[in-house]
């Protein structure tokens, strides 16, 4: 899965303290060193200063405006969307840019009311009007996303919440809920289920998944 998680929703505990941690990747951990780099060498300033910061700022809002700067992400998306993969690990990604420049690989959406978000944001440091604005930008992009699923978090609801739902224990039950004894049809020996192997043995008529009977 390559997941859109709206911003303020819990992703840096999920990330560093949650009990999915290593089942992710994170865009930014993989990106945002390597990126204020890149603009440090090609708008000839330092990080920490004004001009940095108005470089900074330039890129990340009008990156269409800046063809050297599009090449780099789409690189960089490349490389970590790969490394994704051959690890079998959801790829989390926040900036809703990546959205507008490339929607047909995003699986998931993970999204919360304005509201919400203006009251996590401003609970986090942020103000409320320039928290309005960025919903605003958030929103115009997402509404211009078609054919990705999309949900949204409550009030009270946050990144932990949708990995539990998505990534915690699941069960073959029968019709009262009681667990049911299932067996792979493989001449295959282990004790887990892993993606990560997935097409080993054959590509899988239905698609991706584990086949049981």
């Amino acid at each position: 899965d390559i997941v859109f998680g709206h911003p303020a929703i819990g992703k840096t505990y999920s990330i560093e303290h949650g009990k999915y941690k290593d089942k992710i990747i994170d865009w930014d951990v993989e990106f945002n060193k390597k990126r204020d780099r890149w603009i440090e060498n090609h708008s000839n300033t330092t990080k920490g200063t004004p001009e940095f910061k108005k470089a900074r700022n330039e890129y990340l809002i009008y990156p269409e405006k800046h063809e050297d700067y599009v090449k780099f992400i789409t690189s960089e998306w490349k490389r970590v969307k790969n490394k994704a993969k051959k690890e079998g690990k959801i790829l989390f990604a926040s900036p809703h840019t990546l959205l507008k420049m490339f929607p047909e690989d995003f699986t998931r959406i993970i999204n919360v009311k304005s509201e919400d978000f203006v009251n996590r944001n401003v609970k986090r440091g942020g103000k409320e009007k320039e928290s309005i604005l960025w919903k605003e930008g958030i929103d115009n992009t997402l509404s211009n996303t078609e054919g990705i699923q999309m949900e949204y978090l409550d009030e009270n609801q946050y990144f932990e919440d949708y990995l539990d739902k998505h990534l915690g224990v699941s069960k073959v039950v029968d019709e009262n809920g009681e667990p049911l004894v299932v067996y792979h049809y493989t001449t295959e020996h282990f004790d887990t289920f892993d993606l990560k192997f997935f097409g080993k043995s054959d590509s899988g008529d239905l698609g991706e998944g584990f086949y049981v009977t």
